[in-house]
């Protein structure tokens, strides 16, 4: 399967430029004039009280193609309906699995998982959340007639069925120990849904879920839909600022930036790495943080050139990661060797390369490559490469170009072989490449698992090692730090693919907007609750 490369109309999506956030439209509280003002009466200050701080927000949502989270294409409608729907495990800090509407799991044997359920959650009708909901969410995806983003989610799903209200059976058609990770999607209530009506498009429009905001009403005038701090929301922990969210809706990304800039709304979220020259930085909160998308060089290891992983360790050390970060980038980009988010526990800083020719260099001589000067040689061989990258890409057409200079620098010649889309995919395909510019969707270091595995699927590099096949088997059936961080070191003595970076996405509020904004690439409204001007 090859749906993490990168490029054509998926990459569109995937970079598509977005927005979120909004202004107020409600009137300041807590005004206070020299009437209220009794004598002895002590006053508190307006941050620490919150009593005068605006509860509203607008949130921009543009390009919609539809508020059914199974249905819609731009996965950043689906981050805003993640407000609404909940599913049933989330990615928590230090990127591990953190209970939603689950809250046990547990494999009964090989092929059967038992998955036990939060009990007393409500849908927005008050209506309860029962086993019946999984089934019918997870069944609806598996129907041959939708098409869905998560429909990949459920492909190893033999069959689902209800033990009782709180508790479902599901049963695989291979053995997956991180099956799991699989249920980020959104469940949907069946009472509301059956008998056809999930292709129902007012049903849509009347979104009804768990989440810690529910539907209101849609403006047709003014064009928004309005929602509200759920009252009933099971997760109350923390007591909710945010009463009122305006979703205002706007046809292009390019109206919601107007709106930011004219402070109609207050919050943008973008994935553009030149988001300063379309914003300015002016009267900006920012928040930077990691995407899923890194990009890498797959090298194709079959190939006998790049088979030696000494070429490979003195190709990652030759590139100037932090200079195209920094030319390409405006700086919205974190240079890392692992496919693996530097948020998480299991990330190992230590094990990052810097660039070093001299250290390139001495990596070839110690392999027994020898320089006249101009090449590299070894048992008759030069070291030549072609470089293949998709021509649509021009970010990364512009970062191969000063790969192509860096590597130069250090006598390995560069060629660099530019292609459409459709070329690029059928070389991956056919293996017809040595080195190939690409970007990966990475969702969690089960992605790294199936990225190394000898013979997988999804290894793109063709990479065989049985070490590495150990440590793997090792981490399936005991996944904990340890067994992670050792594959990490394997990773970095193999170098099986050369890591480049993870694209950044950024958060712009405007200074008023506060709370505990802490976005991720899983989840840019975490804690929203807290938020309020």
């Amino acid at each position: 399967i090859k749906s993490f490369m990168q490029g054509g109309e998926i990459m569109k999506k995937i970079f598509l430029f977005l927005t979120f956030m909004g202004i107020s439209l409600g009137l300041i509280f807590g005004v206070r004039s020299a009437i209220q003002k009794l004598e002895n009466e002590e006053e508190v200050p307006q941050e620490e009280s919150g009593d005068f701080a605006i509860h509203e927000l607008n949130i921009p949502i543009m390009e919609v193609d539809s508020l059914n989270p199974l249905f819609t294409t731009n996965k950043y409608v689906s981050s805003i309906l993640s407000l609404i729907y909940e599913p049933l495990v989330a990615m928590g800090k230090g990127e591990t699995l953190a209970p939603m509407l689950a809250t046990e799991w547990a494999q009964k044997d090989d092929l059967n998982w038992i998955v036990k359920l939060r009990k007393e959650v409500k849908w927005h009708n008050d209506s309860n959340f029962t086993a019946q909901d999984v089934v019918f969410t997870v069944n609806a995806l598996r129907d041959e007639n939708l098409n869905s983003i998560y429909k990949s989610n459920v492909s190893n799903i033999a069959n689902v069925e209800v033990i009782d209200d709180y508790s479902v059976n599901f049963t695989l058609l291979e053995k997956d120990d991180f099956f799991m990770y699989q249920f980020i999607f959104p469940i949907m209530p069946e009472y509301y849904f059956k008998n056809g009506g999930l292709w129902d498009e007012n049903k849509s429009n009347i979104p009804v879920g768990t989440g810690p905001y529910q539907y209101v009403t849609t403006n047709y005038i003014d064009n928004f839909i309005q929602l509200e701090n759920n009252a009933n929301w099971w997760n109350n922990e923390t007591a909710p600022k945010l009463n009122t969210i305006y979703l205002m809706k706007y046809p292009t990304y390019g109206e919601a930036i107007k709106a930011y800039k004219s402070a109609k709304v207050d919050l943008i979220f973008t994935s553009m790495s030149d988001w300063a020259k379309k914003f300015g930085t002016i009267g900006n909160n920012v928040y930077r943080f990691e995407s899923s998308v890194f990009d890498t060089l797959v090298p194709n290891t079959q190939k006998a050139l790049l088979a030696d992983s000494s070429v490979r360790k003195a190709i990652l050390l030759a590139i100037n990661r932090e200079n195209i970060v920094s030319k390409v980038f405006e700086a919205n980009a974190t240079v890392t060797d692992l496919p693996i988010h530097t948020r998480s526990k299991n990330f190992l800083s230590g094990l990052q390369s810097e660039y070093d020719i001299d250290k390139a260099k001495q990596v070839l001589m110690n392999a027994g490559w020898e320089n006249n000067g101009k090449a590299w040689q070894k048992d008759g061989r030069k070291l030549k490469l072609t470089l293949l990258v998709n021509e649509e890409n021009t970010e990364q057409l512009r970062s191969a170009e000063i790969i192509k200079e860096n590597l130069n620098d250090v006598n390995i010649e560069v060629t660099i072989r530019k292609v459409n889309f459709d070329k690029f995919q059928k070389a991956i395909n056919s293996d017809d490449f040595e080195l190939a510019f690409t970007s990966f969707d990475i969702k969690n270091e089960m992605t790294l698992l199936d990225l190394v595995r000898s013979h997988g699927i999804s290894n793109y590099a063709n990479y065989v090692s049985s070490k590495m096949d150990e440590a793997i088997g090792q981490v399936e059936q005991n996944y904990n730090e340890s067994t992670m961080q050792e594959l990490e070191r394997i990773y970095k003595d193999e170098t099986p693919y050369i890591g480049l970076y993870f694209r950044n996405n950024t958060l712009l509020t405007n200074k008023s907007v506060k709370g505990s904004i802490e976005p991720t690439w899983s989840n840019p409204y975490a804690n929203v609750i807290t938020w309020c001007k």
